[in-house]
């Protein structure tokens, strides 16, 4: 680490030291075992478990469980949305809704966090069904209501 602080330091860059944060990636759930203390010049860098990079909650046993939790509220608030505004607009504005706050986070950076077993993503599979449902329903609702 000294190297990196004095190549910094020739090329005239600086470290946000507030903002430097380390992670170990292991596959064991006992993250406290192996805790280790990295110091660039006089400040101590600290470990987490987590972090947010890009959007995107990378843990350190890479199983997205923090990712998919955090998938799983955004889309369930999306669902609620849905439930109120499916009596206010019509059809082509819930589906704008639900590719702007639903299918965009899903697809999102789906290559990284999607391979994961399906008992991880079951009740994440569970929301998009019942947002899709609830849009169906929508579009069923309304057709008879023009038929009468």
């Amino acid at each position: 680490m000294s190297k990196v602080d004095n190549w910094m330091i020739m090329n005239k860059l600086t470290l946000n030291y507030s903002k430097t944060e380390f992670m170990l990636v292991n596959n064991t759930n006992n993250q406290q075992s192996r805790s280790f203390s990295i110091q660039i010049g006089n400040y101590n860098i600290s470990q987490v478990n987590s972090v947010k990079y890009l959007g995107v909650y990378i843990d350190h046993s890479l199983n997205w469980k923090e990712h998919i939790s955090k998938l799983e509220n955004k889309i369930s608030r999306a669902c609620a949305l849905i439930c109120k505004l499916r009596y206010v607009v019509d059809q082509s504005c819930l589906m704008q809704y639900y590719y702007g706050h639903i299918y965009s986070h899903l697809q999102y950076a789906i290559l990284a966090w999607g391979g994961v077993n399906e008992s991880s993503l079951h009740k994440l599979n569970v929301l998009h069904r019942r947002a899709v449902r609830l849009l169906s329903l929508h579009a069923w609702a309304s057709s008879k209501l023009y038929v009468l």
